[in-house]
This record gives C-alpha cells, sequence and structure tokens, in this order.
C-alpha cells in the first residue's frame, strides 16, 4: 500500500519491495519511500512505486529513475500516467506512449494488467487475463490495449 502524508511524503507498507530490492518484506506501518522529496501523488504497484513531485517530474522507486513528462501529469495509478491531453505513458522503459483509439480519462491498475477509460465511456484493458480479468470474453492476454465487452 501507499500514500501520500499531509506534508507531501510519499508512505509505503504492506509486503513490497521498495525498501530492499532483492527480496520482498513485510513492512507494518508507513516508512517513506522518497524521503528527500515532496510530492504531489504517489502510486504504486507490489514492486514499485511512482512519485510526482512537480507538474512533469515523475521519480521511479525500482530502477531509481527520474522522468521528465512531455505535459503537465493530470492522473497516475501503478506505473502509468496520463498527460495533458490525455496522452497515456506507462512503465516498463522510459514511459512509452501507450497508443489508445481516443483521449485517456482515468487509468487503472492491478498486479498484471492495467486499464483505461477513453472518451465519456469506452474501456479498454491489457496485460496478464489467467482469470479474465480484462474483460474481453476470453482468458488470452493481450499486450495492447484491447476493449472491454460492454464498453466499445
Amino acid at each position: 500500500m501507499c500514500a501520500l502524508s499531509g506534508s507531501g511524503t510519499a508512505l509505503a507498507w504492506g509486503r513490497a519491495r521498495f525498501f530492499d530490492m532483492d527480496d520482498y518484506q513485510e513492512v507494518p506501518a508507513p516508512r517513506p519511500i522518497f524521503p528527500d522529496q515532496t510530492a504531489r501523488a504517489v502510486s504504486c504497484t507490489q514492486d514499485d512505486a511512482t512519485a510526482l513531485v512537480s507538474d512533469v517530474v515523475l521519480l521511479r522507486w525500482e530502477h531509481r529513475q527520474a522522468f521528465i513528462a512531455s505535459a503537465p501529469v493530470v492522473a497516475m495509478a501503478g506505473g502509468c500516467v496520463i498527460e495533458s491531453p490525455a496522452a497515456l505513458r506507462c512503465w516498463p522503459g522510459r514511459m512509452s506512449l501507450v497508443d489508445l483509439d481516443g483521449p485517456a480519462r482515468l487509468i487503472g491498475t492491478g498486479d498484471v494488467s492495467r486499464c483505461v477509460v477513453i472518451d465519456a465511456n469506452r474501456l479498454r484493458c491489457w496485460g496478464d487475463n489467467e482469470y479474465g480479468q480484462l474483460g474481453g470474453g476470453t482468458a488470452e492476454a493481450a499486450e495492447t490495449p484491447t476493449p472491454v465487452v460492454g464498453f466499445e
């Protein structure tokens, strides 16, 4: 789990690799992830954390990377950010641009899959799909955003 304190400190707790990249740790109470930075937002997965420290600067824990967005970040989740005006970029790599058929409005992530709302009500998901979590009517993984049944 992760959250942002009232003073702008990015905190994490639970079972994660934020503090020891070689092994998972159980951290029973919130602990600073980026102790020397004041953040505006924070997002995490079990293996990584990303903090927004200005309109366009993101810090990524896993590889101790900084990333400069090409436009102000308006939303973030897991390893993805939505830049104004509605472009979606995701880790891994150097925040690769995700090809969408419309402007990104909202992003949600799981451990191994991601979903994005496009326009007002179109939903696209991609990633692992062992349990059908992508909502496309199959159990096949998708490397690119795929329509969710009923949200075309």
